[in-house]
């Protein structure tokens, strides 16, 4: 770089703003171009994301600032859990005593070290500030923004402040290592990626970071590594090509160096202590003979008619983590688990993740049983339980067709304070009398997503002949069924209407139980 020249280029310039736009990214939102075709300023207000520009990437966060040109190829995208917001701005410019413009030989692109973030935000609002009574000046006014909002990019690159630069400069390298881990980074490539010479760069990382390049690097992989083998089922090969180690040999030896013990014994003793969000897993893990040292409170009385897990919870010393919705984070600091279990409607923080591992799952029924199978290597316990829940389900289907015929339908509701929900069809005990035993929904009646609530009206139409229903509320329970109107559907007028507790409709090893109760309950 040739400061002198480029400042000289830039005096002979004069810039014109194409358009100003605040962009709010939506979860799963990603910008590609091969070739981008015009000059851009990227400035991020909020969230967090990844920018690629060529082949370097950048970690995008709050005040970050891009300059980008044409024939760059960019590759943009969002965390889904904390979106991007940001401005970007399209300008042309054109220069002086030049017979012709080449938009390509712009004085420098890429990341701008922004300082003075208030002087950048308030020019930004003022770009994007409309003055209707003044349409006449108005493009005037905001080239002349343009112009201050390029002289501060251009004077944090050109006029640099020499301690905070280093610093910006060895943070990118980080963020280029959190992000790049996977992959072969060299120290030679971390250092022409900021313009430092490699020994330079190397005494310059230690100093601010505490470790080299290669150690912090290591510290990465083998951080990530721990994750790995505590929250996925993949071989040892397969860790170690993720966090960058072709050689699952080599990884072994460093992993050892790093943590004290080899990869196999690692995952032995941390695969142990489990804690969970989601109160329902209770009832999943001791199915597949694994206890949780500390969980979220499951609701009163959720197994209270199954036996067996009844007796099993009162053997148990499981910690109460509080509600599911919101968990005591000192009540999980202080029982060390090894693995922190949650559902994909949870946000995981930063504090969440200082204490253990951590993982989502589905919250559906039968994909979470065989995601925690596969999480905690107890597939053959879980293929054990799913045969003796098939050869059921065979037999229960045989019986069920000697009284239920294929034109009676069957519904299933909840009674709660003043409502009647209708679970969608993915609700495990609605998959398993449609799915499982090949009953009948009334047509048009149950949800495909979330449930829905009808009224004591809306459920004498719909006309079950088969009725299951758990009470959540017995006084509205008691006024529904005092209706006129809902006297006269077939459920009730041929005593078809069942009431169901519901730890069968919610759990794994309810519905497996609630099979007799359904066979029992229709072929009376």
């Amino acid at each position: 770089m040739n400061n002198e020249q480029d400042l000289e280029k830039l005096n002979r310039m004069a810039f014109s703003i194409i358009s100003i736009t605040q962009i709010n990214c939506s979860t799963g939102w990603k910008k590609q171009e091969s070739c981008f075709n015009k000059n851009s300023i990227i400035y991020v207000t909020k969230g967090r994301g990844n920018l690629q520009i060529d082949k370097t990437a950048f970690y995008l966060e709050k005040n970050k600032c891009f300059l980008l040109v044409p024939n760059m190829s960019i590759y943009l995208d969002t965390n889904s859990h904390d979106p991007l917001q940001y401005y970007e701005i399209d300008f042309d410019y054109i220069q002086y005593n030049e017979k012709q413009v080449d938009k390509s030989s712009f004085p420098f692109s890429g990341e701008i070290p922004i300082h003075n973030t208030i002087e950048v935000v308030n020019l930004l609002n003022g770009l994007l500030d409309v003055k209707p009574q003044l349409m006449h000046l108005e493009q005037l006014r905001k080239n002349a923004l343009l112009h201050q909002l390029i002289y501060l990019c251009a004077y944090q690159v050109y006029k640099r402040f020499p301690i905070l630069n280093i610093k910006a400069a060895i943070e990118t390298t980080v963020r280029y290592m959190d992000i790049h881990f996977d992959q072969e980074v060299t120290r030679e490539e971390l250092a022409t990626m900021i313009g430092f010479n490699v020994d330079y760069y190397s005494r310059v990382f230690k100093k601010e970071v505490g470790v080299s390049p290669n150690e912090y690097l290591t510290q990465i992989r083998i951080k990530r590594a721990k994750e790995y083998l505590v929250t996925s089922n993949q071989r040892l090969k397969e860790i170690a090509k993720s966090v960058g180690y072709s050689d699952p040999f080599y990884f072994s030896r460093i992993f050892k160096k790093s943590v004290g013990v080899s990869p196999t014994i690692y995952v032995k003793k941390n695969k142990k202590r489990i804690a969970t969000f989601f109160a329902r897993d209770i009832e999943v893990l001791l199915t597949l003979g694994t206890t949780p040292i500390a969980a979220t409170k499951y609701i009163e009385g959720e197994f209270d008619t199954i036996f067996e897990y009844n007796e099993s919870l009162k053997k148990t010393k499981i910690v109460d983590l509080g509600p599911q919705e919101t968990p005591s984070l000192k009540a999980l600091q202080e029982v060390e688990p090894d693995l922190i279990i949650l559902t994909n409607w949870h946000e995981i923080s930063e504090e969440v993740c200082k204490i253990a591992p951590t993982v989502k799952l589905d919250t559906n029924g039968w994909d979470r049983f065989e995601e925690l199978a596969v999480l905690l290597g107890k597939e053959a316990e879980a293929e054990a339980f799913k045969e003796r829940y098939e050869r059921k389900l065979t037999e229960a289907k045989s019986s069920l067709k000697k009284y239920v015929k294929e034109s009676e339908t069957t519904l299933f509701i909840s009674i709660y304070d003043g409502t009647i929900g209708v679970t969608d069809r993915y609700f495990i005990f609605n998959q398993l009398l449609y799915d499982k035993l090949g009953l009948t929904p009334p047509p048009d009646v149950i949800p495909k997503e979330e449930q829905v609530y009808i009224t004591a009206q809306r459920l004498a139409e719909i006309n079950p002949d088969y009725l299951f229903v758990t009470i959540h509320n017995q006084r509205f329970y008691d006024e529904i069924f005092s209706n006129v109107s809902v006297q006269q559907i077939n459920a009730f007028k041929n005593d078809r209407v069942y009431v169901i507790h519901h730890s069968f409709v919610r759990n794994i090893k309810g519905v497996s139980l609630a099979i007799d109760l359904i066979v029992e309950s229709m072929t009376r």
